[in-house]
């Protein structure tokens, strides 16, 4: 099989090696699904089954794809630490199997991003996340509104917990917006995931952007999230300050403005949120984390560091309960060795970044990793379907976008 080269244009392309464009609603249509689908019950399994069967056919097509090295390693070495646990859990294999498909999941959304990146444009992304961030707003809004169809939505996306919503989770009389993530916490990082990219993508004057702040905005605020108020307020810092080519008087007047804007916001959120915007709120957490701790290490010394080295199986703590923090998490299911790889993993993508031509590509790269960083020690990211999903995808997208900006080749087999 001989192979030919032309040049990638997306411009110019001949119509026969088009196909990919035409074909782009999928992953449109894929995007919104993940993100609206009411992942409870039995059939919060069929976003998965969807994803597998589009990325299957994908390897098919015999498709190059590059993941990192240590990804692989985390992965097969949280699945093999899961299976190997099943009798000392007292639990079925179908159970482990079970568990284990959440930990494919986000590289499932790698792989789709990476596909994608070479079959289309940046700035249809940008409607795409644009449109997402509306729907969110919409249902947010619902649901502050207390319309039928708002209050509904807390049971539809978030099942029996969104019954606790509604009956516990009120402050001042203002419920916790969940949207249709199915949690407050989750709802205020989804939406800061989409923030960010359209920040960074865009112009900060063009309109789109401008909206999509207010958006933003008035989302994390229903949320109640403190960690997702903060980390808005460090995301609007950043883009403030952030540019191609400035003169210093310039960047001197977008820090300050940046500082200021920061309290600012700051300062509303505290006064205006029905929750406390204090660390020593915090202390709740830090008793669960400390009881789940000493729940997992029980045994005598010799066991306990066999656990603390290999970990117990994301079955044993699907089962016990996760703890608000994917770190403990992944060391209580997987021990050292899978938090010291999944550490890992959030490094490598941050120097696989550098290598993003694009500048403002590479900071939403970097804003995605570092959002994502600090929300795992306060929740648990990696297996919330619609919060990685996007993630994921977005990097892997980024990632591989040179080709996009560079005089690259484009491979053409013929047959």
């Amino acid at each position: 099989m001989n192979k030919i080269y032309i040049p990638y244009d997306y411009n110019n392309t001949p119509k026969k090696y088009h196909e990919g464009f035409r074909g782009s609603k999928f992953i449109y249509a894929l995007m919104i699904f993940m993100s609206i689908y009411p992942s409870v019950g039995i059939n919060s399994y069929i976003p998965y089954y969807l994803l597998g069967i589009s990325v299957g056919f994908i390897l098919l097509n015999k498709v190059n794809i590059s993941i990192p090295m240590i990804y692989v390693v985390f992965i097969v070495w949280v699945i093999f630490i899961n299976i190997l646990q099943l009798p000392l859990n007292n639990l079925s294999l179908m159970y482990g199997i079970k568990t284990s498909i959440g930990i494919i999941f986000p590289l499932l959304a790698y792989i789709l991003g990476q596909y994608y990146s070479k079959k289309v444009r940046g700035e249809s992304i940008e409607k795409v996340l644009f449109v997402l961030l509306i729907i969110q707003f919409i249902v947010v809004f619902m649901q502050m509104a207390g319309t039928s169809f708002g209050l509904k939505t807390y049971t539809v996306f978030a099942g029996d917990k969104g019954i606790e919503y509604l009956q516990y989770i009120s402050y001042g009389n203002r419920y916790q917006a969940i949207g249709t993530i199915g949690n407050p916490n989750e709802l205020g990082v989804f939406s800061l995931l989409l923030s960010a990219f359209l920040l960074f993508f865009s112009s900060i004057k063009k309109p789109l952007v401008i909206i999509s702040l207010i958006l933003t905005s008035y989302i994390v605020l229903c949320s109640q999230s403190r960690t997702s108020v903060i980390l808005f307020c460090v995301l609007i810092f950043a883009r403030i300050i952030y540019t191609e080519r400035i003169s210093l008087g310039k960047k001197i007047f977008r820090t300050l403005l940046g500082i200021l804007s920061t309290i600012l916001l700051l300062y509303y959120a505290a006064n205006n949120l029905g929750r406390e915007l204090s660390f020593d709120q915090l202390n709740t957490r830090y008793i669960l984390w400390d009881h789940a701790w000493e729940k997992v290490y029980s045994f005598n010394d010799l066991i306990n560091l066999y656990i603390m080295i290999v970990g117990r199986g994301i079955s044993y703590v699907k089962i016990t309960g996760s703890v608000d923090n994917s770190y403990m998490n992944i060391m209580f299911s997987s021990g050292i060795i899978g938090l010291s790889s999944f550490i890992a993993l959030i490094i490598i993508l941050f120097f696989l970044a550098k290598r993003i031509v694009v500048k403002r590509y590479k900071f939403i790269v970097y804003s995605y990793l570092i959002i994502y960083a600090i929300s795992c020690t306060v929740m648990d990211v990696y297996f919330i379907m619609k919060v990685s999903f996007l993630l994921f995808f977005i990097i892997g997208y980024l990632l591989n976008s040179n080709e996009q900006h560079l005089s690259t080749k484009f491979t053409v087999e013929k047959v």
